[in-house]
């Protein structure tokens, strides 16, 4: 008998951790077993068709909150050309309600609740081998015309039985984000989650991960992404494991924790400050600054200490900082939720996602529906839609504050303008994208697609017209933010231009290049090479000098790069009363991503 399991990933770069956990196990206990991973963004017609030519007697689906709607109509149809197969589903979407489920979709014969690997290759054995199924622990059965429920074992899963997950990947792709964990459960309880309110931390012994993530290491993956809900709830370990893969860094791989950012220590800080650039990326969960808040959802965390461990991380600039914040919490209303986004906003992270409660079944806050008042989404991912504390259309004006947020500020599209329109105009970034959310909503369709001109153009026009007297400061910095991002040619325009263009052409470019001092002060790695080489990978942007106090903050380096009698003949128009903005984008590929540098040159 052959096992299929699928796996139906957010985008094509996840990848699943429970599918190849579980095809390992069944492969391990001599069972044939493979499995398959699709994307919910893929037709649901063209996944039908594939997953009826595949030739299995057993198909088995991993099911979250992300993709469960869409498995939901998958299997109803399957089931329909395909009634002979086996069809089960399994995961954190189904282990709660499971005989409500099935009650209400025929189109799967069996659920396994709790932590699949307890009791799955058992249960593919008994189907193989015809032999009762129905005392099997966590197991959902159709018998009679009836469904029955068993209940799920409390004893938790060792993690030194789980297997290796990519012991059978014959292929890795450099591009993939490849899921692992070290270890299951959570320190915290907070009440709209699942991972802190059964099993107790375990976690997977020390040489074991070593050994496993020299293997990805050594494939020279892009990311791999930890799912331990709290990688430093045990601080010792977590320090060791810092260590390793800064002694073991590969200058490709990256790695990316979720962690308790008040948990940091002295030594973690310590040896955080040795990581290279671009080896870690940290997510913290911050949620909500409303102490009432807090205590409602069990968020136990000292924000005086979290606040200042995420400020010296930031110090560092080598880490990647994401902090979250969750919209329609308990005892926190629209103007609420403002402050606890304006402290977050402050510490200047990286990132800053705004996410939207979601009652997820088996939560404890899911139970204390009634009590709060909460009206959520029908289906998956039952999102909140209002509550005594917000209303509907409050959460809608959040959504759009949500979309320029990511446009502006988490792209890194128009960071550093942000920055300085906060530091000397602004006192609530709150206020500010709100205003702009409302601004972009009541001049534009909402849904005419955010092309980036125009976005753009909106962003320069809503800021030109809020901090007025400012719009050459305002320009010069978005160019800087443009051209830091991206060294496409810029998608807006401005009518000054044509007279005093900003952007040099490729002629002058190339002009300045050949010029031996400016390559030994500017560019001394790259003095010796062609032009042509490295042509590509420059800009150059002429800016006037009385603005370089204004720019030179956000920029890598400021070079003086001649003197007044020093300018060659050829270049003087370029140095009249002004400088340049150099822009170098670095070559190799065989690294991490690096960052774009950025030189005054005066």
């Amino acid at each position: 008998m052959k096992t299929m399991i699928i796996g139906m990933n957010a985008r094509f770069v996840h990848t699943n951790l429970a599918v190849r956990y579980l095809m390992t196990d069944l492969k391990n206990s001599g069972m044939h077993a493979d499995y398959i991973e699709y994307t919910i963004n893929q037709h649901p017609e063209d996944i039908l068709q594939n997953l009826y030519l595949i030739r299995c007697d057993v198909m088995a689906f991993s099911c979250y909150i992300w993709n469960i709607e869409l498995i939901k109509k998958l299997v109803l149809n399957l089931k329909k050309v395909r009634p002979e197969l086996i069809i089960i589903l399994g995961g954190p979407a189904v282990s709660y309600e499971s005989t409500e489920l099935m009650k209400n979709n025929d189109g799967f014969d069996l659920i396994v609740s709790g932590e699949g690997e307890a009791i799955f290759a058992e249960l593919i054995r008994r189907l193989d081998e015809n032999e009762d199924y129905s005392n099997l622990p966590g197991v959902a059965f159709r018998a009679r015309g009836e469904t029955y429920e068993n209940p799920i074992d409390p004893s938790p899963v060792e993690m030194m039985d789980l297997p290796n997950p990519y012991f059978y990947e014959e292929t890795m792709c450099a591009e993939k984000i490849y899921y692992y964990e070290t270890s299951r459960g959570c320190p915290y309880c907070c009440s709209f989650c699942l991972s802190g309110s059964h099993a107790s931390l375990r976690f997977l012994p020390m040489e074991r991960v070593k050994n496993e993530l020299l293997f990805f290491i050594r494939n020279r993956v892009k990311q791999v992404k930890f799912v331990d809900r709290t990688f430093n709830a045990d601080q010792e370990r977590a320090c060791e494991l810092f260590e390793f893969l800064i002694r073991h860094d590969n200058g490709h791989t990256n790695f990316h924790f979720e962690i308790g950012g008040e948990l940091l220590d002295e030594k973690a800080m310590k040896i955080l400050k040795e990581a290279p650039a671009g080896l870690f990326q940290f997510e913290i969960g911050i949620q909500s600054t409303n102490e009432e808040t807090l205590q409602a959802i069990q968020r136990k965390a000292d924000h005086d200490i979290l606040f200042k461990n995420v400020r010296q991380l930031l110090k560092l600039k080598t880490i990647h900082i994401h902090v979250d914040l969750i919209a329609g919490l308990p005892y926190e209303d629209y103007f609420l939720f403002r402050n606890s986004f304006d402290d977050v906003f402050k510490l200047n992270a990286d990132m800053i996602q705004l996410g939207f409660l979601k009652l997820i079944k088996g939560s404890k806050l899911k139970s204390q529906q009634q009590e709060f008042s909460y009206v959520c989404m029908s289906e998956a991912p039952y999102e909140v839609l209002s509550s005594q504390w917000i209303g509907y259309g409050e959460l809608i004006q959040l959504k759009r504050i949500e979309k320029m947020l990511n446009t502006f500020w988490n792209s890194g599209k128009m960071k550093n303008t942000i920055h300085y329109i906060l530091q000397n105009f602004e006192a609530s970034a709150f206020k500010l994208f709100d205003d702009m959310a409302r601004e972009w909503n009541q001049e534009r369709d909402e849904l005419i697609s955010h092309k980036n001109q125009k976005m753009i153009l909106f962003f320069q026009q809503f800021l030109c017209a809020r901090v007025t007297g400012h719009k050459e400061i305002i320009y010069y910095l978005m160019h800087l933010d443009y051209y830091k991002e991206s060294k496409q040619h810029k998608p807006w325009y401005d009518e000054q231009e044509a007279f005093d263009p900003v952007f040099l052409s490729k002629t002058e470019t190339h002009n300045i290049l050949q010029n031996r001092m400016f390559m030994k002060k500017c560019l001394p790695l790259y003095v010796d090479r062609p032009v042509k080489t490295i042509l590509s990978s420059v800009h150059l942007l002429s800016v006037p000098v009385e603005i370089q106090s204004i720019l030179t903050p956000y920029v890598s380096e400021v070079i003086y790069c001649f003197g007044d009698k020093d300018i060659p003949d050829e270049l003087k128009r370029l140095f009249n009363d002004k400088g340049l903005l150099l822009f170098y984008y670095p070559q190799n590929s065989s690294k991490r991503e690096q960052a774009t540098i950025i030189k005054w040159i005066g």
